[in-house]
């Protein structure tokens, strides 16, 4: 698999989880949802393209660096999504 798409949770009451350094406003309000990891994804080594659109992410999700032959990264709509630039480098 080479190319991944994710969009909208399509029930009510549904999140993904929160990742590292979340900001707590956010996952306080959203604590009694139903969580989904969606760090599932970084079992696809081989992906090409991955676009992640209005999704309700929140936090550092440090797994988005490690695909090595990553080539598109499209992140639209990640209101909370916070970047390591570090992890650029």
């Amino acid at each position: 698999l080479k190319q991944i798409g994710v969009s909208y949770l399509l029930e009510e009451g549904h999140k993904y989880s929160n990742d590292n350094d979340p900001y707590e406003r956010l996952a306080a309000c959203t604590a009694d949802l139903t969580t989904h990891n969606i760090e599932t994804l970084s079992n696809f080594k081989w992906l090409c393209s991955l676009e992640i659109c209005y999704k309700p992410l929140n936090g550092r999700y440090l797994f988005l660096f490690n695909f090595p032959l990553l080539q598109k990264l499209n992140t639209s709509g990640c209101c909370y999504l916070k970047w390591d630039l570090e992890m650029l480098a």
